[in-house]
């Protein structure tokens, strides 16, 4: 009785084989590069405009004024393919090294609704009371005159801005998981009368 025995491979058959092995895993390997791309964060640029100061008469009392800081948080995608959307922005204003105000939290599904698209621009409202006043007698008065006075006087010089936003980030179907940035803006000067745009890094 006859046994059969397997065919030895040809030499065609083994570089077939291995033709194919490579094949794969280029594959899974374009794979994997094509999920790391698209799940790495968009770059966000940030940028401040429009920093100004004002006083607005408190409701009720027309002698004091309530003060305030005034600005522009521009946030720029600068990316070609991946969208962006905002959960919330929040900022911090440093009139000193030891010495700062907090803008209230930007409401982002309101300011900056839905994903928004490569290469998108957007603007930003903040605002931050640094101070009562008597109008006429020129003083603080809610108790903090010292600290509200060196926030007076910081509005004629340079301050620093820190701004943390938490962000998602889409590549066509694939979502990232939650981001927070952190940028600072130095230099931005609330009493320039030329509002110079002030990037942040």
């Amino acid at each position: 009785m006859a046994i059969a025995t397997p065919r030895p491979w040809s030499r065609w058959n083994v570089q077939q084989r291995v033709f194919a092995l490579l094949l794969g895993a280029l594959a899974a390997m374009a794979v994997a590069a094509g999920i790391s791309v698209s799940l790495a964060p968009a770059r966000i640029s940030f940028s401040v405009a429009n920093a100004t100061t004002s006083r607005v008469p408190v409701q009720g009392s027309p002698g004091l004024l309530n003060g305030f800081y005034n600005l522009t948080l521009v946030a720029n995608n600068t990316s070609r393919r991946t969208q962006v959307r905002f959960a919330a922005v929040s900022a911090q204003i440093w009139y000193s090294a030891t010495g700062y105000v907090l803008a209230g939290e930007v409401d982002a599904a309101a300011a900056l609704p839905g994903w928004r698209s490569p290469r998108d621009v957007a603007g930003v409202a903040f605002w931050a009371k640094y101070g009562q006043y008597d109008h006429k007698a020129g003083t603080a008065r809610n108790g903090k005159a010292g600290k509200e006075l060196k926030a007076e006087k910081a509005t004629k010089q340079d301050c620093r801005l820190v701004v943390e936003a938490k962000v998602r980030f889409k590549y066509g179907l694939a979502v990232t998981m939650p981001y927070t940035i952190r940028v600072s803006c130095f230099h931005v000067n609330f009493s320039s009368s030329s509002n110079v745009s002030v990037q942040c890094s």
